[in-house]
């Protein structure tokens, strides 16, 4: 797939930018390190791929849902493998950065 598709009209128009406070986003980024906590994470075009282990596939999508909710801009794809869960994300050109923040 070529580029990021929205699958819908007011997602396509959604502003990049996170909804969130400073310290609401500050608690998220630190959900994210926990959930990622020694996984594999690697650059994909338009963002990055965790590799997690598939007992964290509930806390993951919990955080999935959570985000989708202040960063509408952002794609999330959960692919479950064997014992374990790939998550890409991907974002807009110009938005990588953001899901670098996430992702490291």
């Amino acid at each position: 797939m070529d580029g990021v598709q929205r699958t819908s009209e007011s997602e396509a128009a959604a502003p990049i930018a996170c909804s969130l406070g400073a310290a609401d986003y500050s608690d998220r980024i630190t959900q994210w390190r926990t959930v990622l906590d020694g996984c594999d994470v690697d650059e994909v075009p338009g963002g990055a791929r965790a590799t997690l282990p598939a007992d964290r596939a509930a806390d993951l999508a919990a955080l999935v849902v959570a985000e989708r909710e202040c960063c509408v801009f952002l794609d999330f794809t959960m692919v479950f493998r064997d014992r374990a869960v790939e998550l890409t994300v991907t974002a807009p050109p110009g938005a990588e950065v953001l899901v670098s923040e996430l992702m490291r």
